[in-house]
């Protein structure tokens, strides 16, 4: 009976990975189609035959996309440099995540761990903004950026996005894991509010912190509408929109469209790969208590 059960067991275990194998093959492949076109020749990017090594392998198309005077598009003119494009998000990116860490971590703070009067409630209405899709909101919000002036400034790439609920919500409800009896001999100790924040909650909630972290920043990373919207100069061009206005002048150069998605994905996958420990325990813990 047991030698039974544990053939079942076997088979169902194997049949999971076999299954999330597959997935994670049928989903790799439009990735890796894209990385083999970036290092091919303008003339072997479309044959008869599928080709899944190039040949010649060329980084004659990473060159052409890096290339401080701008990318050469098949019809022998200049657009701006790709790496601006990157530099760009990279400053969008990195701003807007350096915020929500600072100013979600702040408000998680007070609504788990201060108490004061309307706290569930203000809390509650954090999170009914989320019932609003992204897009209710740009009107509003560019309506705002042109009072201040900072449409096509970095200013209004970055300022609308500074916090987000859901930082807040997951931050917060880390926080609530966290032990009050740390906090509790602080107090006694004679710690401030301010002084328990930055000693005690912070350096305990490093997997919630790294969770915000990788969300928000691609988040912010993949932003297509508000950058469009806010922005109209080339010099602000985020990576998002910078691959568009590339496919639309790069006829036939496919192999240097390509490479552009491969340079656009690469912080992430990085980010990923080295925070992803965090990224799982944080998202696991974030919801146990309430």
């Amino acid at each position: 009976m047991n030698s039974r059960r544990k053939i079942v067991t076997v088979t169902v275990v194997s049949s999971k990975y076999v299954i999330l194998t597959a997935i994670a093959v049928i989903f790799s492949v439009p990735l890796l189609w894209a990385l083999i076109t970036s290092f091919k020749t303008p003339g072997r990017i479309f044959t008869n035959t599928p080709e899944w090594i190039p040949n010649p392998a060329t980084l004659r198309a990473y060159w052409n996309i890096l290339n401080p005077r701008g990318a050469v598009t098949s019809q022998g003119f200049f657009i701006d440099p790709f790496a601006r494009y990157i530099l760009n998000s990279f400053i969008m990116a990195s701003s807007v995540t350096a915020g929500n860490l600072l100013f979600c971590s702040m408000g998680a703070y007070a609504f788990s761990h201060l108490r004061f009067p309307g706290r569930n409630i203000l809390f509650g209405l954090c999170l009914i903004s989320l019932l609003f899709p992204g897009s209710s909101k740009i009107v509003p919000r560019f309506m705002i950026i042109r009072q201040f002036g900072w449409v096509d400034t970095y200013l209004g790439l970055i300022m609308p996005n500074i916090n987000g609920a859901i930082a807040l919500f997951l931050l917060r409800q880390y926080f609530l894991s966290i032990p009050m009896e740390l906090e509790d001999a602080a107090k006694i100790d004679g710690a401030s509010s301010w002084k328990r924040f930055w000693t005690i909650i912070l350096p305990n909630a490093k997997p919630a912190l790294v969770t915000v972290f990788v969300l928000v920043y691609q988040g912010t990373w993949n932003q297509f509408l508000w950058p469009l919207i806010v922005t109209s100069s080339p010099k602000l061009r985020v990576v998002t929109i910078g691959l568009k206005y590339l496919a639309g002048n790069a006829i036939m150069m496919y192999n240097v469209l390509m490479a552009g998605a491969i340079l656009s994905l690469l912080p992430i996958i990085i980010l990923f790969l080295f925070l992803s420990k965090y990224y799982t325990r944080g998202i696991s813990l974030t919801g146990l208590k309430e």
